[in-house]
């Protein structure tokens, strides 16, 4: 873990574009650890603006009439497959919500039916995301269309933010080529191209490491759903929580009332593995979303309407890279540079194909042991 950053009102400047409760930080916390929402017992909605707000970053949409009969459908299934698999029998104040946006206010509050509320929405999570799997599965949409709608729901929240005045002096979209995905899985030990999360990503390059909360607060709030960050994917080793919450004045008044407090901080410790080719001075925020693509159109141009009841959202696996002015710089230098990474990754695979099992390590072994062809091709 790198030197702590110290916090202070510097986050003003920024904040001030944007209202930050005790659940954005909650969330903050989730990306940034990698954990999962269906671990939590509780959430922090305060209004029903929060909880449109939330349903607005998963593509659904109150003044909708679909979407909500969509995600009181859900609602139902969730129901019924805690009493078919539990026999949970729910009261009547629960079992005869009309509108599910208190559902999210009731697993905000306390008491028993808070519980409930919130063991209802977990599942309600897994079914969306089971039966927008399922969409995508029947629906004749290409990759590259949805990389396409991916990238300009992404572009369209970077352009709001820097209007805003957010500090972002490099933004970019990449997709993996088909050169790389084929290194990258060789280079894997479970060789399955599921496995690839980095299909397209998105790189923010902030003026300072203080400007990296704001933005990723903005971003969980306007543009991807903190719900559904990938578990034991993100990685994190610019911004230290624990200084954040102790130091910075501006969450002091919210951090004592965190789901886990600021005392176990240290116990909520990453869960990800060190990626074998990464300098250990290289320093990012990394996280990967499951993003939520609404789809209506293509479902009525594909003249599919059959595929209605599995509602109108597919997912994308979207990765994203953040990085403040200091720690990008930094990262481009000797060992950490990305063409030194690539460079032990294609040793590690060349010592793959070539001597299998045979022991190796990439940042210590003399690479003309292994492939000395490939080495003086690359050093021609």
């Amino acid at each position: 873990m790198s030197k702590p950053v110290i916090y202070s009102d510097k986050f003003a400047a920024t904040l001030r574009h944007i209202n930050v409760s005790l659940q954005d930080l909650e969330a903050l916390r989730l990306i940034l650890k990698g954990d999962s929402v269906i671990d939590w017992h509780k959430l922090e909605f305060s209004t029903i603006d929060d909880v449109n707000q939330f349903l607005n970053a998963n593509q659904y949409f109150v003044e909708n009439r679909e979407d909500t009969e969509r995600l009181r459908t859900i609602f139902s299934a969730a129901i019924k497959y805690l009493n078919t698999n539990f026999h949970y029998h729910f009261p009547k104040e629960i079992r005869e919500i009309t509108d599910v946006r208190e559902l999210f206010l009731t697993a905000s509050s306390t008491g028993y039916y808070q519980e409930l509320a919130c063991m209802i929405l977990k599942v309600m999570h897994i079914i969306n995301h089971i039966e927008a799997r399922e969409l995508r599965f029947f629906l004749p949409i290409s990759e590259e269309t949805l990389f396409r709608l991916a990238e300009e729901k992404v572009n369209k929240c970077v352009v709001e933010m820097k209007q805003k005045g957010f500090p972002i002096i490099e933004y970019q979209g990449s997709r993996k080529t088909r050169d790389s995905l084929i290194t990258k899985l060789l280079a894997k030990r479970s060789t399955l191209a599921a496995q690839i999360f980095d299909k397209l990503r998105f790189r923010l390059v902030v003026k300072d490491s203080n400007d990296l909360i704001p933005v990723l607060i903005y971003m969980k709030q306007n543009l991807f759903p903190f719900n559904y960050i990938i578990p034991l994917e993100s990685k994190n080793n610019i911004i230290n929580l624990r200084s954040l919450l102790d130091e910075s004045s501006y969450f002091k008044n919210i951090a004592g009332d965190l789901e886990y407090g600021i005392k176990f901080e240290e116990m909520l410790c990453e869960h990800y593995e060190t990626n074998p080719y990464t300098s250990e001075h290289y320093r990012m925020i990394n996280f990967i979303v499951d993003m939520p693509i609404r789809v209506d159109q293509l479902i009525c141009l594909y003249g599919q309407p059959m595929l209605q009841h599995m509602g109108n959202i597919v997912f994308l696996l979207i990765e994203f890279q953040m990085f403040d002015e200091t720690s990008y710089g930094i990262n481009e230098e000797g060992s950490n540079s990305h063409e030194r990474y690539k460079a032990r990754q294609k040793w590690d695979v060349i010592s793959r194909l070539v001597h299998g099992m045979v022991p190796f390590n990439v940042k210590t072994a003399n690479i003309k042991n292994f492939a000395p062809a490939v080495v003086e091709k690359e050093e021609k």
